[in-house]
């Protein structure tokens, strides 16, 4: 019988994110390790995966938000995706972005992330709402890059 090829998955940072859009071939920027996320429009937090062995493979993801209503008035269910793990040293982003309005939007942000039915990322992130929060952060993180 023929042993399955094992997966490797480092979670290589997890916090504050530069500005994204999921249709750029590129990774979103890492601003800074927190798991208390400001809630400010465009705020963008998740993590960055590292998976080794993975290719020919997903990752699936779901992303558990606080109850907030959909433009039906329904409460939005999670959000639910698939990555296309497309190498055998592959990186992933997983992660969300805030929009107004921002009331609704606080609380615990769980993502999860599975290959193969097996969890390899569970993190819970904390939006609240302090406005000055996004800036501190940011500041320190220039002062400490430059």
């Amino acid at each position: 019988m023929k042993r399955g090829k094992s997966v490797a998955v480092e979670t290589e940072c997890y916090g504050l994110f530069a500005k994204w859009s999921n249709q750029c071939r590129e990774l979103p920027r890492f601003l800074k390790f927190t798991k208390t996320i400001p809630a400010r429009v465009e705020s963008e937090f998740g993590y960055l995966l590292y998976i080794r062995g993975g290719k020919g493979t997903a990752l699936d993801y779901r992303i558990i938000h606080p109850p907030f209503l959909n433009s039906s008035g329904d409460i939005t269910p999670d959000f639910v995706g698939s990555i296309p793990i497309r190498s055998n040293a592959f990186q992933a982003y997983v992660g969300d972005t805030l929009w107004e309005p921002l009331d609704d939007k606080c609380g615990p942000w769980r993502i999860i992330s599975q290959i193969k039915g097996r969890v390899v990322a569970d993190t819970t992130f904390t939006v609240v709402s302090e406005p000055t929060l996004y800036d501190d952060l940011i500041t320190r993180h220039a002062r400490e890059h430059l």
